[in-house]
């Protein structure tokens, strides 16, 4: 439910006009100094920072932060309208289980039924490979052509 309701916030920026606000709308959003994910990471920013609207381009949004960086963040991470947690804490449990598309029904069911192993797939988001890795394995697969 959550991951629903900051889809349906992040429709929202697709209609920005240069110089409104946006809001992350996710737990962070990368600011890179392209519109790509391979490039440089300039700034992180977390859950409801706001940043200024400059242009969009092909599913990237380009933006001012508060500190003064400007760069390129996906446009599914941005919302036009402010994203606030609510007074209820929520542990990273919870938020682990709303990733894997689990509401709290269906996480009681599995609960109950003792059938819910995520540990391979925990291991697996936990997995990092670094940018330059990542890059040669492209070029070197000549997968960033499409050959």
């Amino acid at each position: 439910m959550i991951f629903l309701a900051l889809f349906l916030l992040a429709l929202g920026s697709a209609t920005a006009q240069t110089g409104n606000t946006l809001y992350v709308a996710v737990k962070t959003a990368e600011v890179k100094s392209s519109p790509s994910i391979f490039s440089d990471l300039l700034a992180s920013l977390p859950l409801g920072d706001a940043v200024t609207f400059l242009r969009a381009g092909n599913k990237w949004v380009e933006v001012t932060t508060a500190a003064g960086v400007r760069g390129w963040v996906l446009e599914g991470a941005l919302s036009a309208r402010r994203v606030v947690s609510s007074n209820r804490s929520i542990d990273s449990g919870e938020v682990a289980m709303a990733g894997k598309g689990f509401t709290s029904e269906v996480e009681k069911l599995f609960k109950q039924q003792g059938k819910a192993d995520y540990s391979q797939v925990d291991a697996m988001e936990a997995r990092s490979v670094p940018l330059a890795e990542l890059q040669t394995f492209l070029k070197e697969g000549r997968l960033l052509t499409g050959e």
